[in-house]
């Protein structure tokens, strides 16, 4: 099960095991909502980048390559939609313009087209 936050792109969190239940949905959507705060919406797609690539041998191996997967994807990941930055070097840009949070106000004033300018705190979005 995999966690994206579809605006900064960051992948929240994932989940491995060869059957979830939705007694271990609620498990991760309430530590995400714990962490992350109470998401707007949730879309539910049943896609997958990583594990179409991979032959893996058991639930502990896929744990760790995907864990490394999402790491390098939060952290190394460049977005077009986010000015060519990782969903992290973005979240820190919100951060510098004192958004804990990218809330549903925030998303009405920085449009997708509008954060394709180089993205620096002095930047006007207008």
């Amino acid at each position: 099960m995999t966690l994206i936050d579809e605006y900064t792109r960051k992948c929240l969190r994932i989940r491995v095991a060869r059957q979830l239940t939705s007694t271990d949905v609620l498990s991760v959507l309430s530590e995400t909502i714990d962490e992350e705060g109470v998401p707007s919406y949730i879309r539910s797609d049943n896609g997958s980048e990583c594990l179409n690539r991979e032959v893996l041998l058991s639930v502990a191996e896929a744990q760790v390559l995907i864990e490394q997967w999402r790491q390098t994807y939060n952290n190394e990941h460049p977005h077009s939609r986010l000015s060519f930055k990782s969903p992290q070097e973005f979240v820190r840009f919100l951060s510098a313009l004192g958004c804990v949070r990218a809330t549903s106000s925030l998303r009405q004033n920085l449009s997708y087209t509008s954060i394709l300018k180089p993205l620096t705190p002095g930047n006007s979005f207008t």
